[in-house]
Formats: structure tokens, sequence, C-alpha cells
């Protein structure tokens, strides 16, 4: 899924701050085209762990291996469950691990699945069991755990047993299984939690393979899923991944949402102007630190071709951002000229020489350079202007003076 640059221009300290991701991050990100392996388990997104470093998979997907066993174990709500088949990008087997060593030696935990992440499947149901009973009263399904008492095992959620039994927790079993109406036979409910279940994951993978498609890597911030590709400046671009239409094949690009708009609300005639001068100018400044970048300090020179002030953005901060590269062009060499089949960029912003149709004639470039300078018609007074003492209290310009090169974070 694919995402326009947007470039932020910061007043303090640095004069180019990329939207994304720190450069660590990247470098992480670089390594999720490893698969996880462990025995018999292979997983790939949305899962990390072992070689794929966490920024590879969701924050509670962390895989383990243990290497003297093979097994895969992975941690949710506290609880260790065991993997026991090939895990796909949707669903995965899970046996919980101290309900492997026995029964009566598991831990009764009451935690359950995480419920924004995983679903039981159809095939399988989830009963209660309750421990601690009053052993002189009778009970369905019961069972004696040394350490723990008397207990029970039943479908339902009943209040009664809440009353008369200390602790409860849920058991995940197939829709099959039916504990014995007398006595529980432990040794048989022990089978069935060696056998698993399967859950299905709430994570949508079709953005990812949409990612995947166009060339990019799939990856997580925190627990947002993003697309992460490598772009013509050799630098890795991150972009949340939204999920597609659950029917039909529309497509759309995702902006982040700039609440200030564009500069041309506030240069508008239409609209009072609520921005002051010293401000006016350090976006100015910003803006003209992006375009320096682009033209210099990136690997593959880009060069916009359509700066206006309705391609520059706003944010909370009223720090500028360019954006709109649709008609941008990337300058693989770096030579001062460039060759153009057609005009690019919009008719009163361009400069008039690459328009015919704003281009003047050669008669009257001859006729301006050899008259007199009475003769040249002198461009109207600025509405406003900008005086030296607003300049030198402008911390965008104290920088400039106080550092000569650019930071990137």
């Amino acid at each position: 899924m694919f995402s326009p640059v947007l470039f932020r221009f910061s007043k303090p300290k640095s004069c180019l701050v990329f939207l994304f991701f720190l450069s660590s991050f990247q470098k992480e990100v670089t390594s999720c085209n490893t698969l996880f392996k462990c025995g018999n388990i292979t997983a790939g997104f949305p899962f990390w762990g072992e070689a794929r470093p966490q920024p590879c998979g969701h924050p509670s997907l962390g895989l383990r291996c243990q290497k003297s066993t093979n097994f895969t174990y992975l941690i949710i709500s506290e609880l260790i469950y065991r993997v026991l088949l090939n895990v796909t990008a949707t669903t995965l087997k899970l046996a919980r691990q101290d309900f492997l060593g026995g029964f009566c030696n598991a831990s009764f935990s009451g935690a359950t699945l995480t419920p924004e992440l995983f679903e039981l499947l159809p095939d399988y149901k989830t009963l209660s069991a309750n421990y601690q009973c009053d052993p002189s009263l009778h009970y369905p399904s019961n069972f004696t755990c040394p350490p723990k008492g008397v207990g029970l095992v039943h479908a339902h959620q009943n209040d009664d047993y809440h009353g008369k039994c200390g602790v409860s927790f849920n058991i995940t079993v197939p829709t099959s299984y039916a504990p014995e109406e007398k006595a529980l036979n432990i040794t048989h409910l022990e089978s069935v939690f060696n056998e698993g279940f399967e859950v299905k994951l709430k994570i949508d993978d079709r953005p990812c393979q949409v990612c995947k498609s166009t060339g990019g890597i799939c990856a997580y911030d925190a627990a947002t899923p993003v697309c992460c590709r490598t772009n013509s400046t050799s630098e890795i671009k991150c972009t949340h991944m939204i999920p597609p239409p659950s029917s039909g094949s529309k497509r759309a690009i995702v902006y982040e949402f700039l609440k200030n708009g564009s500069l041309d609300q506030f240069l508008s005639k239409k609209k009072p102007l609520g921005l002051d001068v010293t401000t006016l100018y350090e976006i100015a400044l910003g803006l003209a630190r992006g375009l320096e970048y682009l033209h210099h300090g990136c690997k593959t020179r880009t060069v916009h071709f359509d700066i206006k002030p309705q391609n520059v953005l706003l944010d909370d901060n009223l720090c500028p951002k360019v954006s709109d590269f649709g008609v941008a062009k990337l300058c693989e060499k770096r030579e001062s000229i460039m060759s153009l089949l057609y005009t690019r960029g919009t008719i009163g912003y361009i400069a008039p020489e690459p328009c015919p149709l704003n281009r003047p004639l050669m008669n009257r470039v001859v006729e301006m350079m050899e008259g007199s300078l009475d003769a040249l018609e002198v461009p109207p007074k600025p509405s406003m202007q900008i005086s030296t003492m607003a300049l030198s209290e402008s911390s965008c310009l104290s920088e400039v003076k106080s550092n000569n090169s650019e930071e990137l974070i």
C-alpha cells in the first residue's frame, strides 16, 4: 500500500525529521523477511522471535524456541502455550504448558486468551472448572486434587458453585468432549489437553499481502502494522497498513491528518491571516530547508516541480511538510541541467521558462536588457515586511547561523 512521502521541517536543532521511525528501528526491519524456525514450526508476519526482531511482529505474538527440545512457545496473558502445529498467518494450534504436566499439577490460572487477538475455532468450546469446593457436598463431574481439594467441571456458569467453591478457571476442549457425569476421568481429560486446540488470529493479513506484492516488508510500530520499503534515496520509509474493504477492489491513498491544512488557507484573502511575520518566516525557512535536502541531501536528488502553498501542509506546531510528489522527478546524476518532455507544475507557480505560454519573446527580453531602469515595471510593495528585529529574534535564523550542517533524526 503506497502513501505519498511527507517531510517535516522542524524549528529547533534539526531542519528535517522523517515522520516514521528511528534508524535503529529501520535496521531491525531489514531482518523481517527472515522466518522464525524451530523444529517443525515456521512462522512469519505477524509473529516475531529468534532471528525476527520484535518490530517484525505484534508485541504480544513473540515466539520462543527451546533449543534442547525444538519446542515453540507463546506467552498469552502470562500463561505459556506450546505451539503444536505449523503456524500460518491466520490460525495456530496451542496447548497450555501447565496442563501438559498433569492436570492436578497445573496452575489452575483463570487467565484467558486475549480476545482482541484470538478467536476460538468452532470445533472447540470453553468449560468452567471450580476447585476448593465444600467436600461435604456432591458435585457432578467432580475431581479431587490433593493440593487443591475437591473440584468439578461443568459446561455453564452456575452461581451456586461460586458460593460453594473457592476458585474457578476455564479450560478449552473439543466440542465433542463431555465430562463424565459422576467422577471426572482426569486421564481422559489430560489426553484431551495433549491434543491442544485451534485459534484464529484476529489480524487481517490482506494488507501484508498487498505490501509484499509491491516489494514491501511487513512490520509493526508498537501494535500498529506498517509496510516498509527502501525508497530511491536508500532510506527505509514505513506507512501504516489499513485493511482493505471487505468486498470489492477499491484502493485508497491515506495521508496523515493535519488539522491546520495547507499554507494557502493562511494566505488567502477570504480568511483573516492568523500568523505573525516571524512564524511565516520560519515556515518559509523550513520549506527552504526541505527543498535543500531534496536537492542536495539525498543520495538521489528529487525535484518537486510543483511547490505552491496548496502543497505545503502544516502540522500542529505549524512545521511545514512538503506533499504531493505526483509530478516530481528524480535526478540520478548530479547535473545542473534536466531535460523535460512536457511542462510540469501548476501555471502561475512554475518558472516562466518551462511554460511556452508564459515565456516572454526574445525581443521583449532584449528590450528589457537594453532599456533603462526607469522603463522596468516595479513590482507592487509587499503587504508584509519583515523587520530586522524580527529576523534577529527568529529561532530558525539563529539556528542557521550557529549550525551550517543539517541533522537528520
